[in-house]
């Protein structure tokens, strides 16, 4: 962006286009006047041009109306070839994923972020909007799982092989491409890509994207439509700003409570274990209050495990949530016929597949919170603790898919006490809950089902 702009329109774009960062109160910087605590998205460079990401054009392009400033927008002249997709698929949009669609065609420049509830389809809406633009198009992901998942999706529904990159691949000549995102990242770090160039790019999971690695990665993009997806487009770190920056504005939003009354989602159905609190020193580190508390709290992993008994006896599939290694293995020999997979284990795509088609009833992870589609899922057991908004609904969200024969999806979690970091983060959990969740939490807790 060049010419010159009167510090009144500056300051107001910048105020835009800048957000607190976590914690910055806390910092010398900050208390000795040295920084505002804020990261800065609109900048003027040294040339003396305006410099901000893509995905914010609409907030400067109407704050320069509003103050009646004269601007132009000029976009490079290229002519993109089409591919000529299909959609070989049985599948049809649902109203609400058209509605999506048609919203994410309309944005402006065709792009933005589709939050929509896990299991809602977000993969489908994708796809079709490929079919659609019909471009040549990347998708970014952020595991492994997600990696083969979407290759999976894009030859059942386009009748077409992407190629990879990463988990040991490099292979950008698909008319699709499915990317790790530290993989990019790696190769535009060692000069291997100097950008990342696509007409039509997807960013799966883009709560994701303030990261400093898949920033960097979004920012060296090209693509002139750019689409995030996720169930959960916000940040606790207050850094959600750099997620419509990556891509654009929110397009669409639709409920839990909408998709459960529509059939689309499971019903939830809540539990709650209040194990016997163990007693933790007051200005114990956070450290040790969740290794006592939590992974080492005898008393919560019993209820965990005669939980999990019970639950497998009513013939139901069970994921056991965790974040520590240690805490996962504990479990996973305590419940007979078990599995336990983490980041580090080898087999890990074998076992989610076997979870997958069924001949695992109860698997323990440090993994399933994201992305990971296992319909049969229909009893979680939120083992992690802490008070995640983001990673609670994203790890709920595995059991709320529908499938043939479930009725519903049993979610247990605890009431944890002890200390007062375990009882303020059961509250926010609850808190999460009662949000996303609405008169579906409220009236279990009722009684009423």
């Amino acid at each position: 962006m060049r010419g010159h702009l009167p510090a009144t329109i500056f300051n107001k774009l910048d105020d835009l286009c800048s957000g607190y960062v976590e914690n910055y109160e806390r910092t010398e910087k900050y208390q000795t006047g040295e920084w505002d605590g804020k990261f800065h998205l609109f900048v003027r460079t040294s040339t003396g041009s305006y410099r901000f990401p893509v995905g914010l054009m609409p907030t400067v392009m109407t704050a320069l109306r509003a103050y009646e400033a004269g601007f132009e927008v000029h976009e490079p002249d290229v002519t993109y070839p089409t591919e000529g997709f299909e959609w070989v698929s049985d599948i049809s949009l649902r109203k609400y994923q058209l509605d999506a669609l048609m919203r994410l065609i309309r944005s402006h420049n065709g792009s933005g972020v589709i939050s929509l509830p896990t299991g809602a389809g977000k993969t489908v809406i994708a796809l079709q909007y490929a079919v659609a633009r019909d471009l040549r198009f990347l998708v970014v992901v952020h595991r492994k799982e997600l990696l083969y998942q979407w290759q999976e999706e894009i030859r059942a529904m386009l009748g077409i092989e992407a190629t990879l990159v990463g988990d040991g691949n490099v292979d950008f000549s698909g008319r699709a491409v499915v990317a790790m995102v530290q993989t990019l990242y790696s190769l535009l770090r060692n000069k291997q890509l100097n950008s990342i160039d696509f007409p039509l790019v997807f960013f799966d999971e883009c709560h994701t994207l303030p990261a400093h690695t898949a920033y960097q990665v979004a920012l060296k993009c090209s693509a002139k439509y750019r689409v995030g997806l996720s169930a959960t487009p916000t940040r606790e770190d207050k850094q959600e700003l750099k997620i419509f920056a990556s891509v654009g504005e929110l397009t669409s939003s639709v409920s839990v409570s909408d998709l459960v009354d529509a059939g689309y989602l499971a019903k939830p159905r809540f539990q709650f274990l209040k194990p016997v609190p163990v007693s933790i020193k007051k200005n114990a580190p956070w450290a040790r209050v969740y290794k006592e508390g939590i992974v080492a709290n005898p008393y919560r992993n019993a209820a965990i495990v005669e939980k999990a008994f019970e639950l497998l006896n009513d013939g139901r599939q069970v994921y056991i949530h965790v974040i520590q290694i240690a805490h996962g293995k504990y479990l996973a020999n305590q419940i007979p016929g078990s599995v336990f997979v983490s980041g580090s284990s080898k087999d890990r795509r074998e076992q989610i597949a076997r979870f997958k088609n069924g001949e695992l009833r109860c698997m323990i992870s440090t993994l399933l919170k994201e992305g990971v589609n296992i319909p049969g899922i229909d009893a979680l057991i939120y083992a992690a603790g802490y008070k995640s908004g983001v990673m609670t609904i994203q790890t709920i969200g595995r059991c709320l898919r529908v499938a043939p024969g479930k009725e519903d999806a049993i979610i247990v979690d605890f009431i944890d006490g002890g200390h007062r970091h375990l009882s303020d983060h059961t509250t926010e959990r609850k808190r999460t809950y009662a949000h996303v969740f609405g008169k579906y939490f409220k009236d279990e807790l009722r009684g009423k089902r």
